[in-house]
């Protein structure tokens, strides 16, 4: 048994290893190395160069024209949001990276950055796209829930119905809990103080327990 080496510098990395092909003289196992290093054959019988080298081009080829098939997109995962994890969103829904998400969308490969929160995907312009509507939706749905979640711990002033915009602006009342902006308390207390009408009753509607100061 005999071993014929071949330069074939048009083989890319990228090329799939360990290909089998069938020559006239019996079966061929090719090893595809780096680019630009020999090609491999061991063979059973005699070498036919040229059908070996022919059948090489045509593996290359083929392999080209699925590479020119694929594209890579890379997706960040990191939120403007600090307060919840768009990542671990994308975990919980697709289980562990990158394997859920190359099985659930049909990737042919995919890697993911923890440190910079990044995910790389590679496969058909169909299932990279898909992945890419998909983890928009996500964010998007992600996006409402914690505008849901604001408003429920930073609800609106019973005075002029408007969402508090930070807890600092936030006053709630120790008798009834109800809230209210720092704008509409400090006027309502200005306004008892000015007329003497204390004590100062709740503003909410059907509340009549009256202001109540922490000291």
């Amino acid at each position: 048994m005999g071993t014929a080496f071949i330069m074939c510098p048009r083989i890319d990395k990228s090329t799939l290893l360990d290909k089998f092909i069938d020559l006239p003289n019996g079966e061929r196992k090719l090893r595809m190395p780096y680019k630009g290093e020999d090609l491999v054959c061991f063979e059973t019988g005699q070498a036919d160069e040229k059908v070996i080298k022919d059948s090489i081009l045509s593996l290359v080829n083929y392999d080209k024209r699925i590479s020119q098939q694929l594209i890579v997109k890379v997706l960040r995962l990191k939120w403007q949001r600090k307060a919840t994890s768009l990542m671990k969103e994308i975990m919980k829904r697709f289980g562990d990276l990158p394997n859920g998400i190359i099985e659930h969308f049909h990737l042919m490969d995919a890697n993911i950055d923890f440190k910079q929160q990044k995910l790389s995907i590679f496969g058909s312009p169909e299932a990279v796209t898909q992945t890419e509507n998909e983890i928009a939706a996500i964010e998007k749905d992600l996006a409402s829930r914690v505008q849901q979640q604001t408003e429920k711990w930073l609800p609106d002033c019973v005075v002029c119905m408007s969402p508090d915009e930070s807890c600092t602006e936030l006053y709630k009342l120790e008798g009834c809990g109800h809230s209210y902006c720092h704008t509409c308390l400090k006027a309502m207390v200005s306004i008892a103080v000015e007329d003497k009408q204390f004590p100062v009753d709740c503003a909410k509607e059907k509340c009549s327990l009256a202001l109540v100061w922490k000291i």
